[in-house]
């Protein structure tokens, strides 16, 4: 489940011990979760916070992968952002999950990455 740092914390993790900063969005099992919400450190995170983390990942992940070079918005990439933001509003109104918004990101990530190998 994804949740809402409330206050700063550390974790530990593969990489070392972390400090997770209030307002970072997580996701945890129900049962690592549900000591950090009695402590009031994390709180279930509101559906806006949720997507907008997912597409604020796809977005490093494409300027990343051009590395300052200009790309060009197809008719396929203008039709996928077409559907990231119909979808984006079908998740906040209850019809449709974060897992078809976090398919429909990849999908547009997978024309920029494309488009990438064509040299478009």
């Amino acid at each position: 489940m994804t949740y809402q740092v409330l206050t700063p914390f550390k974790v530990k993790t593969n990489q070392g011990e972390r400090v997770l900063s209030a307002g970072n969005i997580i996701n945890l099992s129900p049962s690592k979760a549900e000591t950090l919400l009695f402590q009031g450190k994390i709180k279930p995170a509101p559906a806006e916070s949720c997507l907008d983390a997912i597409l604020s990942k796809s977005v490093d992940r494409i300027v990343q992968a051009h590395q300052g070079r200009q790309y060009h918005a197809t008719a396929e990439i203008k039709q996928a952002e077409d559907e990231i933001d119909r979808i984006y509003k079908a998740v906040i109104e209850g019809q449709a999950g974060l897992s078809d918004f976090q398919d429909a990101c990849n999908r547009w990530e997978s024309l920029f990455y494309m488009q990438g190998i064509r040299g478009n």
